[in-house]
Formats: structure tokens, C-alpha cells, sequence
């Protein structure tokens, strides 16, 4: 288990985390599993999101700023979406535009706000795991990428999660959970 500092502010420590190595050698990390106490019970909403970038169950993906967020993303050989992921901590009429958290498949990076990072591992199943703590963003990616991410909602309306990107060869299953306090 490890614990970092965020960076941006030395009063903030990065969610605890889990390594271990890959078969092939590779550092790999994971939120540790100790973190889904926080999940409310009842809060759990699963959305899925075709290659040809339709809907299934619902208009938002989830809705806070304490959340806990899996996306996994299918890559058809052949697709020709080269940006696609989920927005964090928007409004629905659009007066904050929210953080985006998403893929470069063009550039292969990672990136979260203006912050990225390299898109290691698997280009045709990528996984994504988010936590969003009002201010604070943490994601890994793959379970290789880390980023951190610090954000400014402009109010408590800024709480909508949504999918962009999707079709054009890439689907998305994606898992919402709201969090309780630490």
C-alpha cells in the first residue's frame, strides 16, 4: 500500500493504493478495496453506451461531486474515434463546463483537465477508475496511469457526469456509486 502527496497543495494526501507487478514486470496500482465502504447503499448506477454512441438507461451517467466512477472502454479495430471519455463536475444547463477525464487514442495519453500522462497496456480495453471528492480528482488508467487533478465547481449544481466521444467504434460500460464522507 501506498500513500503519496497530490502535489498541488502539501495539505492533501493521494487515496491509498495498492501495487503489485504484472506478469510481464510492469508496476501496476489500484485504489485499495478498503475504499468501497464509502459507497452509499442504493447509490449504484450502471449505464451502458454502444459503438454507435446511443444511450441505455438514462440521461446523466450520475450526479455529485462525492463520487466513485468505472468505465470500462471497448476499442473496435478500425474505430475512428480518437478522443472519448466521461466529464466530472459539470452543470446540466452548461454554465460550468466540468473536468474532462478521457483517451487520445491519436496522441495515446491519458488526460484529466489540462494534465496528461502516457496511455500504457491495453489500447482495446481500457479501464478507467475515478474518485471525485468535490475538488479533488484522482484516476488511474489501465491500472498503469495515475493522475491527479485539482478542480474549481462553480457551485453545487456542478455535479453532472456524462459520457463524450463514444461511438464511431468505441462502447463504454460505466459504474457510479455516490460516496459518504471520509
Amino acid at each position: 500500500v501506498i500513500i503519496g502527496w497530490t502535489g498541488d497543495t502539501p495539505a492533501a494526501q493521494s487515496l491509498a493504493r495498492d501495487l503489485s507487478l504484472s506478469p510481464a514486470g510492469e508496476l501496476l496500482q489500484q485504489f485499495v478495496p478498503e475504499l468501497q465502504v464509502l459507497r452509499q447503499p442504493g447509490s449504484a448506477r450502471a449505464l451502458k453506451f454502444g459503438s454507435t454512441g446511443a444511450k441505455a438507461g438514462g440521461t446523466f451517467v450520475s450526479v455529485g461531486q462525492q463520487l466513485e466512477i468505472t468505465v470500462q472502454f471497448a476499442v473496435t479495430p478500425g474505430a475512428t474515434a480518437d478522443k472519448f471519455g466521461f466529464t466530472v463536475l459539470s452543470s446540466a444547463d452548461n454554465s460550468d463546463p466540468g473536468v474532462n477525464i478521457g483517451i487520445d487514442l491519436d496522441d495515446e495519453l491519458v488526460f484529466v483537465g489540462d494534465r496528461a500522462g502516457p496511455l500504457l497496456g491495453n489500447y482495446s480495453n481500457i479501464w478507467v477508475h475515478a474518485y471525485v471528492d468535490h475538488s479533488i480528482i484522482e484516476v488511474i488508467v489501465n491500472n498503469r496511469t495515475a493522475l491527479t487533478f485539482y478542480a474549481s465547481p462553480m457551485s453545487a449544481k456542478s455535479s453532472i457526469v456524462d459520457v463524450f466521444g463514444i461511438g464511431n467504434g468505441v462502447s463504454a460500460i460505466v459504474n457510479s456509486w455516490s460516496l459518504d464522507s471520509i
